[in-house]
């Protein structure tokens, strides 16, 4: 489950007052951002903001359901989710608490509320962490929703804040040895282990049974680390010259933002394949990625304004949860596959796949990028159609019948097809027609200028 730093909590305010035209706190109640998201199987949950006061939403993704968890005045803020019940930190009563809602009895409740602030929410099984500063430091709580025991985590003098959990285990980042550094504690033990203590910053832990990642800035900037609990190894993720940020785990696949190309997108890492691929390098920054199952979310400032977006990982097409109106709403999203583009026609020659579509909106960026037998390949195509309109574009890189390719817009990937034999003129056929094309003109001037010979010879003026 997720877990937020304060710190990087006013990061991200201040990158997202940094993107154009994005609000944060909106000038009317009809202006609204959306941003934080968690999930958990079908069920989404996220910040919406409006006038300041930032509450709790969710979305389910099965029924394509949006309702409303929190209503009290006050800013309710990054939520968790885990099977029905969400958490969150709450503002209510003038200090950060922790407050839950079980989504299938309707019910509110109280977690924590205690002196100082408490933070950093995270949720597994019926566990809830959090980062509380009510001894003078921060330091790791929990409580057992089961039995309604307070559970104390952290013992050290120093600070001790973003906890995780999976299973029996927390971990957390902790700043014991001048700077921070991860550290995880078995609940039922006790016993406290080092994860990652190396120079510069080791932050904002995440965990999926025995893999560890974090943001580790011991390189001069922000990469992305993991250490095996089970071999006792620690594994390079991605490590490159541009930062990443706020990443997640499911499975074998960790996701993060990375703003490699300009501005943030999102990225992911299969473990198991130890290969890179890209989920959404498009225009805009985004932000804040969360994963379960297979199915990625993220936040995305477009349209003057944050929105929810999501891509899921074995069909290879996106979707939106908000970003169609200024308000939060009841309805169906669209894939954007079904949304606006319609495959034509396309024929192979040589390596250049040649692909016609049709627009159905009135202006879109057809694609930044394209997938090829799940290899991320690099084109140089950025195309805009008018509603309606009809294009075709060349895609250059080695194609072959039966290939996979999938195409991407700036609102995620949109179509994915096979190149198909029966439409396909492979290269020999081409060559030959192409062959024809030429020789028959030349034939015919041929015979004109034997015919010409012939008449003279035979003494025709």
């Amino acid at each position: 489950m997720r877990s937020r730093n304060i710190n990087l909590v006013m990061a991200f305010l201040a990158l997202t007052l940094s993107i154009e035209g994005a609000i944060v706190s909106g000038d009317s109640d009809t202006l609204q951002d959306h941003w934080g998201a968690a999930i958990y199987g079908d069920i989404v949950v996220w910040m919406a903001t409006t006038n300041s006061r930032e509450d709790i939403y969710g979305y389910n993704l099965a029924t394509k359901h949006m309702f409303q968890v929190t209503t009290h005045a006050g800013p309710q803020e990054f939520p968790a989710v885990y099977d029905d019940i969400v958490v969150w930190m709450d503002y209510r009563n003038r200090n950060w608490d922790i407050y839950g809602y079980n989504l299938t009895t309707g019910q509110e409740f109280e977690v924590a509320k205690a002196d100082g602030d408490q933070m950093d929410t995270a949720i597994y099984d019926g566990i809830v962490l959090w980062a509380d500063n009510r001894n003078g430091n921060w330091d790791i709580y929990g409580y057992n929703l089961s039995t309604g025991e307070e559970l104390y985590l952290s013992s050290a003098e120093s600070n001790q804040m973003s906890p995780a959990i999976y299973d029996n285990v927390v971990v957390w980042s902790d700043d014991r040895n001048g700077s921070w550094d991860i550290y995880a504690c078995d609940v039922l033990t006790g016993k406290e282990i080092p994860i990652a203590v190396a120079p510069g910053d080791q932050k904002v832990p995440e965990i999926f049974e025995d893999f560890v990642i974090w943001r580790d800035n011991r390189n001069g900037n922000w990469d992305i680390y993991g250490y095996n609990l089970t071999t006792a190894q620690e594994v390079p993720i991605v490590i490159n010259p541009s930062s990443q940020a706020l990443g997640g785990i499911y499975g074998n696949i960790v996701v993060w933002v990375d703003d490699r190309n300009g501005d943030f997108d999102v990225y992911g890492y299969d473990l198991a394949a130890e290969e890179e691929f890209a989920i959404a390098v498009v225009p805009n920054n985004q932000l804040m990625p969360a994963i379960h199952g297979d199915t990625v979310v993220w936040t995305e400032g477009r349209n003057d304004r944050l929105d929810l977006y999501g891509h899921s990982l074995s069909s290879r097409l996106g979707f939106w949860i908000t970003g169609e109106d200024q308000q939060p709403h009841e309805g169906e999203t669209e894939d954007y596959e079904a949304e606006y583009l319609v495959l034509e026609t396309y024929h192979l020659e040589g390596a250049i796949l040649t692909v016609c579509f049709q627009n159905k909106l009135d202006t879109e960026s057809i694609m930044s990028s394209e997938y090829k037998n799940d290899s991320l390949i690099t084109s140089q195509l950025q195309e805009i159609l008018q509603g309606n309109a009809q294009t075709c574009f060349s895609l250059h890189g080695e194609y072959a019948i039966g290939d996979n390719v999938t195409l991407l817009t700036e609102k995620g990937t949109i179509l994915s097809f096979t190149v198909n034999p029966e439409e396909v003129e492979t290269p020999s056929e081409m060559d030959v027609y192409t062959k024809l094309v030429f020789l028959i003109p030349l034939l015919l001037a041929a015979i004109l200028v034997l015919f010409v010979i012939l008449r003279k010879k035979g003494g025709y003026v």
